[in-house]
């Protein structure tokens, strides 16, 4: 079957808040709002079961403000953005245990500042520093012999 879709339309183009339909569910797929035909404000994408799994804010068709991506309610991936661009801090999570897996710093789409990756028990393993998009420094993390 084909998607459904309902919303208003103003001088033929889409306006406010959209809603689609999974073919084989009655919980929406996604909720979209517009302003004079191009995406403004919340985008959401639900699974068949009525789960969010991606939430992000548009601005004039671009992204804007905190993205994320979930899978059954838990976030997999979160992020910011300014103007289309990666900005601020990008975070990447265990789909099980809902730990911090990786984080990135991101300034007008380039990476600055830490990039760090966490092992199991959310210890810091490898940590980089970038400045405008080029790695300046960091590495693995050594553990001291007392913690092996």
């Amino acid at each position: 079957g084909d998607m459904m879709e309902e919303g208003m339309l103003h001088n033929g183009l889409q306006e406010g808040e959209w809603i689609s339909y999974h073919p084989s569910s009655p919980f929406p797929a996604k909720i979209i709002s517009y302003v004079g035909g191009v995406y403004n404000g919340p985008y959401m994408e639900f699974n068949e079961h009525g789960q969010l799994s991606l939430r992000a804010t548009y601005k004039d068709n671009k992204l804007d403000g905190r993205w994320g991506k979930y899978s059954f309610g838990r976030p997999e991936k979160e992020a910011y953005y300014k103007n289309g661009e990666l900005d601020g801090v990008y975070c990447e999570y265990d789909g099980r245990s809902g730990k911090i897996q990786k984080e990135v710093h991101y300034k007008n789409g380039k990476q600055d500042g830490k990039y760090r990756y966490y092992n199991e028990e959310g210890k810091i393993t490898l940590e980089y520093d970038y400045r405008d998009g080029e790695r300046v420094g960091g590495g693995i993390i050594e553990e001291n012999a007392a913690g092996q």
